[in-house]
């Protein structure tokens, strides 16, 4: 029993620890980082970090050495191995489960949320450019048709635009209302 507890509570601090190292570096924080002001607040963090790593790595390497008894043990038969394997697995599952279903549904709200706050705007750009395309298109049509040459300006009426722009043959826009 004891050494179940003592092997939770190591898988709970290696998440932990390992979660520390992991904020530390990845994250810029800009202005509300916590710069070191002096010569001391640099070594306190540095001994912080140095701390939280070495913890870190001790932790790993205990669960590493944990999992390789476990597996000779399973080898050999040993009477109640496979009842420790199944507790050891369950304790890791109720570690590691709860926080990969976290990640991955985080993942998926912050994708949606950036797909529908950046690709709109997009989305309606693209939907006024066809329109002029095809109002551009239609006009040059409508030129042609006549027998006309096409050398003078010619009037283009875009939906949801506020003014209308008069174009000339190169596609330079002369003039707006």
């Amino acid at each position: 029993m004891r050494k179940r507890v003592m092997f939770g509570s190591a898988v709970v601090l290696l998440s932990i620890l390992a979660s520390l190292v992991v904020s530390q570096g990845s994250f810029n924080l800009g202005a509300f980082a916590p710069a070191p002001s002096t010569i001391q607040q640099t070594y306190l963090f540095w001994a912080v970090s140095t701390l939280i790593f070495i913890l870190t790595v001790t932790l790993g390497f205990m669960l590493f050495r944990t999992v390789v008894k476990l597996y000779i043990e399973r080898q050999t038969n040993r009477p109640g191995s496979h009842i420790k394997s199944k507790l050891i697995g369950g304790a890791l599952a109720l570690s590691v489960l709860p926080i990969f279903f976290l990640v991955l549904w985080s993942v998926s709200v912050l994708n949606r949320n950036l797909d529908k706050w950046f690709s709109r705007p997009a989305t309606t750009v693209n939907i006024d450019l066809v329109q002029i395309a095809a109002g551009l298109n239609g006009n040059a049509r409508a030129l042609l048709a006549d027998g006309s040459e096409p050398g003078g300006e010619f009037k283009v009426t875009v939906q949801k635009a506020p003014a209308q722009s008069y174009v000339n043959n190169q596609g330079r826009i002369v003039a707006t209302q």
